[in-house]
């Protein structure tokens, strides 16, 4: 797939990829990869914005950011059964929560099934651009990766002194020749006629009104999120065990006649006294009993 660009900026690349892919009545998906910290949730937002101003959209945003799988169906109820959206887009936050490795992909209870319904639908119903954020690409079943059209890469380079430096976005796109394995290769970019070798585009900082938003959105779905995780512990926690109060018999010594409760289980004859080490006891009687559990 070949790029041109008017800018070799982030904003026209999305522009150009998107007029590719959702305007030519194609689905899109894309994979954003990159460290905790790196930037995947401030791209996100960055590249929301550009969606906006794209297809000229006033779209309630809460309903095309997810970070819990129970914000699934909202979202897809809004962005595919409804009148009102005019923002085909949408963003997965918390990739791990959606496929967690102790699930097999075809089981229904697997929370992977769900980004599977949104590419379904992302097919034959309404194309969107779909972009799923994870710290790393195997965060994904390798059915869910090769149904990535796209992988962005976020890297922010440290100075030794450091000083974080802007991140940079790093595209590549699937190659469609090769089928048996996931390989993903650098798109060819132009920009004014000639072709940009290991393209990389720098990620600009968010507006102070950008930030604000964004802080708003993020802390809202996170805490949700936070919550969600930690009730799915709450149900997933064992209940205390209550201790069993070992139950037993009251026997005496033959030899120097303690009188102890034994909660073992051998014969009489071979039990040895804890006080004289003496082998045989027999059972105890009532005065016995009294007596022991008075000086207890």
């Amino acid at each position: 797939m070949i790029f041109t660009l008017k800018e070799p900026t982030l904003r026209d690349f999305i522009r150009v990829l998107i007029n590719k892919t959702v305007k030519a009545n194609k689905p899109l998906s894309v994979s954003i990869e990159g460290e905790s910290g790196a930037g995947k949730s401030v791209l996100t937002i960055l590249i929301s914005y550009y969606l906006q101003e794209i297809f000229n959209a006033d779209c309630d945003m809460q309903y095309h950011f997810i970070y819990t799988p129970s914000q699934f169906n909202q979202s897809i109820e809004h962005m595919f059964y409804t009148n009102d959206c005019n923002f085909p887009a949408l963003f997965v936050q918390e990739t791990v929560s959606f496929a967690p490795s102790w699930f097999s992909p075809l089981s229904k209870k697997n929370p992977g099934i769900k980004i599977y319904q949104i590419l379904n639908l992302s097919r034959e119903v309404r194309p969107i651009a779909f972009f799923i954020c994870e710290q790393q690409f195997t965060d994904l079943y390798s059915k869910l990766r090769r149904r990535m059209n796209f992988f962005f890469k976020i890297v922010r380079y440290v100075t030794s002194e450091g000083v974080s430096l802007q991140p940079v976005v790093k595209p590549f796109l699937r190659d469609e020749l090769l089928t048996e394995k996931i390989v993903f290769v650098e798109p060819i970019i132009y920009v004014n006629g000639k072709r940009v070798r290991n393209p990389v585009f720098v990620m600009p900082k968010l507006t102070e009104e950008q930030l604000k938003q964004f802080k708003t959105y993020d802390k809202q779905f996170k805490e949700e999120y936070i919550r969600a995780i930690l009730s799915q512990q709450e149900d997933k926690a064992p209940e205390a065990k209550k201790p069993v109060e070992k139950t037993g018999i009251w026997v005496t010594c033959k030899k120097c006649n303690y009188t102890w409760q034994y909660t073992g289980k051998r014969k009489l004859n071979s039990v040895i006294c804890p006080m004289c080490r003496h082998t045989g006891v027999r059972e105890a009687q009532d005065n016995e009993i009294k007596a022991a559990v008075n000086d207890f």
